[in-house]
């Protein structure tokens, strides 16, 4: 469960120069958000898989007959169409966490601000101008513009001019529900959503794995490197964190990683020479490795790289500003192909993780 709040976020950061107990665990580094996604979606969805299931290894007629192949096809089309719905959402908050969120994941779907928002451009002068430039061939006067074209032409716009027109606290709220989405046991604001402890219960009980979630902020080299897609300075200077997230087997013992206890505080702040040892894990079980597998097949999961990969490697003097423009500009393409290089090697591994703020499932 997470401990890790965001308020006085700086004085938090410099208060703990520290590392919190840390682990090894055979893990695989993910995406949080696609992660999320596909298990939310096989919750809602887990009664009918089930169901299913049972009718085609059960049950009698043609439906029996359908080859495994063709039968787990069926699902995963299921569950991806279901994934397809949930994943904007919970790309929109981790945006807003993150403080690159754009102007058209405030205004997507088409709502009432937007609308209003149009009203405003449609009495302009120069709203012909406009519509040339944010949607080519859309120019023509007296045609009747979709609520799509409206959302494309508005959210052009307010690229170009910032967030003035924007409901601040609508950005605010999304970044706490991101911490409540993730983090909270309990329903918020009594939402039927499932909490997220509970969606990675179904990972404990079906394939014996766990998720770890560990939150950290962006430091300023790597701020600079992110796209500027976000709303603002203020967004982006004061509110940039990010979340990494890791399939991992499940362990037995398990540590709470979110707590700093004042005798850890005191024993940061002292040099000291004690020394520390630990036995590392056996090496893993097939049975384990192949409930890890099957778990990656089934919800379609990859290696993701992370952020906090290249901290090191930007702040490096060699990483010309050059360069940190380019990489900001190409910045999915880039995540995108160390994912791939990622996908080449074999996983789960052993892995060290220590972080300044972790969640683990108490599930």
């Amino acid at each position: 469960m997470c401990r890790f709040m965001l308020d006085n976020e700086d004085d938090q950061v410099q208060k703990w120069q520290g590392w919190l107990p840390s682990s090894v665990t055979w893990a695989m580094p993910v995406d949080i958000t696609e992660l999320g996604a596909i298990l939310a979606a096989y919750s809602n969805l887990e009664a009918e898989i089930e169901t299913l299931s049972e009718c085609h290894q059960n049950g009698s007629g043609l439906f029996t007959q359908l080859p495994q192949e063709i039968f787990d096809q069926i699902i995963d089309d299921y569950l991806q169409a279901e994934k397809a719905v949930l994943a904007p959402l919970w790309k929109k908050s981790f945006a807003c966490f993150m403080g690159i969120c754009t102007i058209g994941q405030h205004l997507n779907p088409f709502n009432n601000q937007t609308q209003d928002i149009w009203n405003q451009l449609e009495r302009l002068p120069e709203f012909n101008d406009l519509v040339a430039k944010y949607l080519p061939g859309g120019s023509e006067s007296d045609r009747v513009f979709s609520d799509s074209e409206k959302a494309i032409i508005v959210e052009g716009y307010g690229d170009d001019r910032g967030s003035g027109f924007l409901d601040i606290w609508d950005h605010f709220e999304r970044r706490e529900e991101w911490l409540d989405r993730l983090c909270c046991q309990n329903l918020v604001n009594g939402s039927t959503r499932k909490t997220f402890p509970h969606l990675i219960s179904i990972l404990r009980s079906r394939f014996g794995l766990e998720v770890i979630i560990c939150h950290e902020p962006l430091t300023e080299e790597l701020r600079y490197l992110l796209p500027h897609r976000h709303l603002g300075d203020f967004f982006q200077y004061d509110h940039m964190w990010y979340t990494s997230a890791f399939l991992a087997i499940a362990s037995v013992d398990k540590i709470d990683q979110s707590v700093i206890t004042p005798m850890q505080q005191s024993l940061a702040e002292i040099p000291n020479l004690a020394a520390t040892y630990s036995v590392i894990d056996p090496p893993l079980s097939e049975d384990k490795r192949k409930l890890f597998a099957q778990a990656v097949r089934l919800f379609k999961l990859r290696p993701h790289f992370h952020l906090s990969n290249i901290d090191l490697s930007v702040k490096n003097p060699g990483f010309s500003d050059s360069l940190r423009v380019r990489t900001s500009e190409d910045f999915d393409e880039y995540i995108e192909r160390w994912s791939k290089e990622l996908a080449k090697q074999s996983w789960p591994q052993l892995m060290f993780l220590a972080t300044p703020s972790a969640a683990m499932s108490d599930s």
